[in-house]
């Protein structure tokens, strides 16, 4: 991956990461979704002469064309207006977060009309937009298009579960629930303890106490022993998307952060199987035709609205869905597990959009 970055090039072209934690800093935990994202992006490129970060879009002179699919963001008083990009906005999420302040400068308006129609990666963004008089459609998000370098056509092994959704001890679950689930785990103690092994890693779960983790480990086998057999839920593999970046890990640069993500995509590649609460684990299992199950809580089901209409609103409707209430589990698809259709036509025009935009790069 490091190869990607090239500086020979008349015409420059880069790729949009987001560099930066919540707090503003490089060193902690990162959602690698950001760069799976920006992976989707580079498939498109010749080459990479930059990673423009999404949270300091200025930070060096010169044009550069760029697709400018990402979730935006953190800073809103940095909202990329810049001049120097020539842009290709499609697959853009603006957060309800920071959809009041991210319009308080007029100018960032004044940016999306002179760059409409606007891709919007989910129904929440297109309605802010629209409310804003601003020309834009429902695109989908462009890691539905990963199948176009990353699908794998061999044989397809194992069950992966990628954060996949268990409901909290705390906020969810009474006492006596929280009971039955530890009842289930000790009896089936063989099962729990490769679990909990598993967990020990886990951002979520792996910072908890000894105790807590055997909850939370006994929680997920009473909620997932609906669909998968003990065995099943043993020998599966556990991933996290929250990873350690910066000063002391082995994801300090870009490239290293790129070439993560991509190794992430060509493991769920191979899957038979993925199950994930992540958003950029289930497109990309979609656009590179892994069957995978979406797993969703009570936020999403109570209408929060960073969880559904600003985030999950048109994607949801792609997935096979399994919906988690407290230890009630239930979903409509069956087994063998196969991914439906919907997304097809977006992935399809994302990528003839995406296509032409590099080659008319290429005549400039």
């Amino acid at each position: 991956m490091s190869s990607f970055l090239n500086r020979g090039s008349v015409m420059r072209y880069a790729v949009l990461v987001g560099k930066g934690l919540r707090n503003g800093t490089s060193n902690g935990w990162k959602n690698i979704g950001d760069y799976v994202q920006s992976l989707a992006g580079a498939q498109y490129l010749p080459q990479i002469d930059e990673y423009f970060d999404r949270e300091n879009p200025c930070a060096t002179g010169e044009n550069i064309k760029m697709i400018m699919n990402a979730w935006y963001m953190w800073n809103p008083d940095r909202f990329p207006i810049c001049k120097r990009i020539i842009p290709l906005p499609v697959s853009m999420h603006i957060s309800p977060m920071i959809k009041d302040d991210v319009f308080k400068n007029s100018s960032v308006i004044d940016w999306f009309k002179k760059n409409e129609p606007i891709g919007c990666r989910d129904k929440g963004t297109e309605s802010l937009l629209k409310s804003k008089g601003i020309d834009c459609y429902f695109s989908g998000c462009l890691t539905l298009t990963l199948g176009k370098k990353y699908k794998f056509n061999g044989e397809r092994k194992g069950l992966v579960f990628v954060d996949p959704y268990i409901a909290s001890v705390r906020k969810e679950l009474s006492f006596i629930e929280t009971l039955s689930s530890v009842f289930l785990g000790l009896l089936h103690a063989k099962t729990l303890s490769k679990i909990l092994r598993k967990f020990n890693h886990h951002y979520f779960i792996g910072h908890f106490g000894w105790l807590k983790r055997f909850i939370y480990s006994s929680i997920f086998i009473k909620t997932y022993c609906k669909w998968f057999s003990l065995r099943e839920l043993a020998d599966a593999e556990f991933i996290s998307h929250m990873v350690k970046v910066g000063e002391g890990t082995e994801l300090q640069t870009e490239g290293q952060k790129m070439a993560y993500a991509e190794n992430l995509v060509k493991k769920y590649a191979r899957a038979s199987l993925v199950v994930t609460g992540r958003i950029h684990c289930a497109l990309p299992c979609l656009g590179i035709e892994t069957p995978v199950i979406f797993t969703v809580g009570h936020a999403l089901e109570e209408g929060s609205e960073s969880s559904s209409a600003g985030r999950f609103g048109g994607l949801i409707d792609f997935f096979n869905v399994a919906r988690i209430k407290k230890l009630k589990a239930s979903g409509d698809f069956e087994f063998p597990v196969k991914n439906k259709d919907f997304y097809k036509p977006y992935a399809e025009e994302l990528d003839k959009k995406c296509t032409v935009f590099m080659q008319e790069a290429a005549n400039d």
